[in-house]
C-alpha cells in the first residue's frame, strides 16, 4: 500500500511538471498561476502543495527535469573521452536537444522567450540566474581541466572563453526557436560545436594579457 501511495504521488508530481511546462509555454512564465497548472494537470491547488512550495520551486524542478540530463553530458555521460570533448558534446548537445526533442525545445523557448523581467517573476529569475550560474561554472571547469590536460592553450583566458562559448551556443538556439527554417540545427550542431571550440582554442583574443609594465 505505501509503495501504490509512493507511486501515485509520483505520478501526480509528473503530471504537474508535465502541466507546467505546457501552461508556462503557452502563456509565460508570470501570468499563470499553480490553480492553472494544477487544472491542466487534473489536481487540486493545495495537491501542488504537497510537491512544490510555490510556482518558482516548481519551475525550479521543471528545469532540473529538462536540463539535468545536459549536466550528465558535462560529466562524461556522452562516452565523450577528455575534458575538451565533453564541453564539445555540452555544446552539441544543447544545439540538438533543442532540435530534436520536443520537451527540451519548450523549456528553452520559456527560458529564453517566454520569462519575462518583472517583480511578478522574480523569485523565477533568481532560480534561473542561480541555474546559469552553475552552467558556467560548470563550464569553466571543463576548460581549466582542458587547459592542464594540455587540450586548450596554458595562456587562455577561462572566464572570457567560456563566457564567449556559452552565449554563442545560446545565441544559435535562441535564434533557431524564433524562425527554424534556415538551419536543420539537428544537422549542423556538431559542426557548430567544432567550429565554437576551435574558436576558443586558436583566437589571440581569447588569451591571457600580460600585465603592462
Amino acid at each position: 500500500m505505501a509503495r501504490r501511495t509512493r507511486e501515485d504521488a509520483l505520478e501526480t508530481r509528473e503530471r504537474l511538471l508535465d502541466a507546467a511546462l505546457e501552461v508556462f509555454h503557452a502563456r509565460g512564465a508570470s501570468a499563470p498561476s499553480l490553480s492553472d497548472i494544477a487544472a491542466l494537470a487534473g489536481v487540486t491547488r493545495g495537491a501542488v502543495y504537497v510537491h512544490f512550495e510555490n510556482k518558482a520551486d516548481l519551475f525550479s524542478a521543471l528545469c532540473d527535469r529538462t536540463l539535468l540530463p545536459m549536466d550528465a553530458v558535462s560529466c562524461d555521460a556522452s562516452g565523450a573521452s577528455g575534458p575538451l570533448a565533453r564541453l564539445r558534446a555540452l555544446c552539441a548537445y544543447q544545439m540538438h536537444q533543442t532540435a530534436t526533442d520536443p520537451s527540451y525545445r519548450k523549456m528553452s523557448d520559456i527560458l529564453f522567450h517566454r520569462c519575462e523581467f518583472n517583480e511578478a517573476n522574480a523569485a523565477i529569475m533568481e532560480r534561473r540566474l542561480e541555474r546559469r550560474a552553475r552552467c558556467l561554472d560548470a563550464r569553466k571547469a571543463l576548460g581549466r581541466e582542458a587547459v592542464a590536460a594540455g587540450e586548450l592553450p596554458a595562456d587562455l583566458d577561462i572566464d572570457r572563453a567560456i563566457t564567449l562559448l556559452h552565449g554563442a551556443v545560446i545565441g544559435v538556439i535562441r535564434d533557431w526557436l524564433w524562425d527554424p527554417a534556415p538551419i536543420d540545427l539537428a544537422a549542423e550542431s556538431g559542426r557548430f560545436a567544432d567550429a565554437l571550440i576551435e574558436m576558443i582554442r586558436t583566437s589571440p583574443a581569447l588569451r591571457l594579457r600580460a600585465p603592462a609594465a
